[in-house]
């Protein structure tokens, strides 16, 4: 993958290959982490499960497919409303595990991903509790659902 050649795709098994004839011994997850790293936002990796992964630059592969960065967002998203919900500082009881209560101090982003995966989109107390133990393991914070935590100790 040379940076002349920004007007061509190549799968990972031919980079790889062109890699091995010149001697690297790297494997070809390694490479195509490696390529991704130098080149930084310059290219692009398309991965089809059992099929080759494609490589090319951004630039020409988006003139192709329509290159969608709808992860990094929502990921994004969560992690700035998970921060952005204040928590009293004291012990939770059970009277305040009430779903309104949830919903205000969790992402919703987060909560409608979460009861997408695991219950059709419908919030559940499984999928509150869930996006709750997620968000506490992004802000540190603990909220109704892992307020236990803080009486047990670290393995």
């Amino acid at each position: 993958m040379h940076r002349d050649q920004k007007l061509r795709t190549w799968t990972s098994v031919e980079l790889h290959e062109k890699y091995v004839s010149f001697g690297g011994a790297l494997t070809g997850k390694q490479l195509i982490a490696n390529v991704l790293e130098q080149l930084e936002d310059k290219a692009v990796v398309l991965r089809i499960a059992g099929c080759a992964s494609i490589v090319g630059f951004r630039d020409y592969v988006s003139k192709i497919v329509k290159i969608s960065e709808c992860e990094d967002v929502t990921v994004q998203s969560i992690k700035t409303e998970a921060c952005g919900i204040s928590y009293r500082n004291k012990d939770y009881d059970l009277s305040e595990f009430t779903t309104d209560t949830i919903k205000e101090q969790t992402s919703s982003t987060l909560l409608r991903f979460i009861s997408k995966l695991i219950s059709n989109g419908e919030i559940t107390k499984s999928s509150m509790s869930l996006s709750q133990a997620i968000q506490y393991c992004i802000t540190k914070r603990y909220n109704q659902s892992t307020s236990w935590f803080r009486n047990k100790t670290a393995p």
